[in-house]
């Protein structure tokens, strides 16, 4: 861990002209510098000079005791990156320069854009929201009604950032569906009937002139991992959301893999039954049709005779016991092992980052299933040089990989 800290004004140097600032570290760049006295009540000033520095001066003829703490900002505001907290003592009258690159926290606006409703996320280079409104997804001929309803939500913002002096980095757009991260365009969905061609990032350009960035909404939540999560110092790993559906995102050597055609990741797609359960897509045996939450739910109704609204209550009756509801996530780990091996095989990743809301309610015999079914299908060698992790995030995957879209395109 490297180490910040402070010391005094030497007896031989004028202390207005005296830098007591010393920092090691992999970047010089900060976040934001925090200044408590510990003193009793003695005041201490803060006074911005400019964007790079940054005066403390102690008004008391006392000794002073302050806990400076700064954050780096590499590679991405990263909370074990901490430089430390050193108390220190200072004689009185002694002015400090505190040089910085930048004095305030770095964010950016994050737009969610789903089926049935839009989100939109202030939040920081640490993943952290600081606001957060969302709206029913206007669909088909209403369809152009979300870009000012969006505009208006994103202004607010700037004004919250401006005002808590806060720098807006850019904006990030997740969404279903192939989108040309290249063109900003839009692509036909059937999850979002009417917005194809859409011109949202031409109209949030107009309107704010800062950066924006669209990806698929399941390649954002796999930035969300690289940037925020359990894939944060990975360089090839892949993301598998199991949840409604199936979805995923690959990273190859720190870069995102958006395919010629831009539907890489479409993990749920791949087949592991021939001529298998009917597919969403149209297609049948794809592993989204035999492994996601609906298909559990769908097994389950086919074995009982008893319909369920979904897989969280196919959960509550493997608790209780129920034989057809454990036969229901024993067939989907089975399946799902099946996907695991085939990404091993193809990719030999170092990890898989499995997210989505099955994995936060599944009982534990899902994924322990699930990964022998994979060991016994995998390459060794693909099996043993992969980890395979639960997602560490919380909140809304859907927002924080809005968000990390700006911040893993500021890095390039």
């Amino acid at each position: 861990m490297s180490a910040v800290r402070f010391r005094p004004c030497p007896p031989n140097k004028n202390p207005d002209l005296w830098s007591g600032f010393l920092f090691g570290g992999p970047s010089p760049r900060f976040c934001f510098l925090r200044a408590v006295s510990c003193a009793y009540s003695t005041r201490v000033e803060c006074i911005p000079k400019n964007q790079s520095q940054f005066v403390i001066a102690s008004r008391r003829r006392s000794n002073l005791c302050f806990e400076i703490a700064a954050v780096a900002a590499h590679p991405c505001n990263d909370p074990t990156d901490f430089f430390g907290i050193y108390p220190t003592r200072f004689e009185p009258f002694h002015t400090f320069i505190f040089s910085l690159y930048s004095y305030s926290m770095k964010t950016a606006i994050g737009i969610d854009i789903g089926g049935t409703k839009i989100s939109v996320t202030l939040g920081t280079a640490l993943g952290k929201i600081i606001a957060q409104r969302e709206f029913s997804t206007p669909l088909r001929l209403e369809a152009s009604k979300a870009i000012p309803q969006i505009s208006l939500i994103v202004f607010d913002f700037l004004k919250m950032a401006q005002q808590k002096k806060m720098q807006v980095s850019g904006i990030g757009i997740g969404l279903p569906g192939a989108v040309n991260t290249r063109l900003g365009k839009i692509p036909k969905s059937p999850n979002l009937p009417g917005w194809e061609n859409l011109p949202l990032k031409e109209k949030l350009s107009q309107a704010f002139h800062m950066p924006i960035f669209l990806a698929n909404d399941a390649n954002a939540a796999a930035c969300a991992e690289h940037v925020f999560g359990t894939a944060k110092r990975v360089s090839d790993f892949v993301y598998l959301t199991v949840s409604t559906g199936i979805g995923g995102g690959i990273f190859v050597n720190g870069k995102l893999l958006e395919g010629a055609g831009f539907a890489a990741g479409e993990i749920g797609h791949v087949p592991v039954v021939t001529e298998g359960n009917l597919c969403g897509c149209g297609k049948k045996g794809c592993l989204e049709a035999h492994a996601s939450g609906t298909a559990i739910a769908k097994t389950y109704t086919w074995l009982s005779g008893k319909p369920v609204s979904g897989a969280k209550e196919v959960v509550q009756r493997f608790n209780r016991g129920d034989r057809k509801a454990i036969k229901a996530f024993e067939g989907a780990a089975y399946h799902l092992g099946t996907g695991l091996s085939m990404i091993m095989n193809i990719l030999n990743p170092e990890m898989i980052v499995l997210g989505g809301g099955v994995f936060k309610s599944a009982p534990a015999l899902f994924l322990k299933q699930a990964l022998e079914r994979c060991r016994q299908t995998a390459w060794p060698e693909a099996f043993k040089t992969c980890q395979v992790k639960k997602s560490i995030l919380k909140g809304e995957a859907g927002d924080l990989g809005a968000l990390s879209l700006v911040f893993l395109n500021a890095k390039k």
